[in-house]
């Protein structure tokens, strides 16, 4: 089947699976302007697994191939899925495919959806095999592209809960994007480091108590919120004692 053949069928498939009900619901929830089918998460990533099957996609470059056209689409749902099959392969993707295609991708990102799931689940991944990948990363904190600056973050996030990040790209991404006024950076600053706190990342509370005085309200009220209220009484007595 043609590569346009495939994309005419998934949109057919995805209408056939979604419901207007569920799409309306997904769309109000997201603040979307996009066009949504109305499929569930875990049948979508069912969807996916079952086509890379059935069409014998198990290479890298067989699912970017089909990803890049489907990412053009108006669709949602086979945004999704374009980051569905390269999440697939990420193990075999390399830096140049952020460098030539992923970068693109963050630029046309309007929410939060695809862009943690992109960065989770294939750029965060591609980061873990090929470190030379950090610095390109590190320098998304000073991009004009608010989500883009958000992927600075939240591609760390494999990293973080593997216990391999790069503890000095952590502190200055969160550093530098501490004064923020966007509320999805704030949120990912403390999100990011609440995950090393859940995963006890060595060196965590070091890193909150230094970066305390920088954080907003939110950011800091999000890192620490898995301590134990004692803790979190002890983290803020640190961070005001400095």
């Amino acid at each position: 089947m043609e590569t346009s053949e495939m994309i005419a069928d998934i949109g057919s498939q995805l209408a056939a699976l979604g419901t207007t009900v569920r799409a309306e619901q997904e769309k109000r929830y997201m603040k979307s302007a996009m066009r949504h089918h109305g499929v569930a998460v875990p049948q979508l990533r069912e969807f996916a697994r079952q086509y890379r099957q059935q069409f014998e996609l198990n290479d890298a470059d067989q699912c970017v191939a089909l990803a890049a056209p489907l990412w053009q689409s108006e669709w949602f749902e086979e945004r999704s899925l374009a980051i569905l099959f390269c999440a697939g392969e990420a193990e075999e993707l390399t830096p140049l495919q952020v460098t030539n295609l992923f970068e693109d991708w963050l630029q046309d990102i309007r929410g939060w959806a695809h862009l943690d799931s992109l960065c989770i689940e294939v750029i965060g991944k591609i980061g873990r095999n090929h470190k030379e990948l950090w610095p390109r990363v590190f320098s998304w904190r000073l991009n004009g592209h608010m989500w883009t600056r958000r992927a600075s973050l939240i591609s760390l996030m494999q990293v973080v809960r593997d216990g391999s990040v790069d503890r000095d790209q952590l502190r200055a991404t969160c550093a530098d994007l501490s004064g923020e006024k966007e509320f999805f950076i704030r949120k990912a600053i403390g999100w990011i480091l609440r995950e090393g706190v859940r995963k006890e990342l060595s060196g965590i509370d070091d890193i909150i108590v230094a970066l305390g005085p920088k954080l907003s309200p939110l950011s800091l009220r999000e890192a620490i919120r898995r301590y134990p209220v004692d803790k979190q009484a002890e983290i803020k007595r640190l961070i005001v004692d400095q």
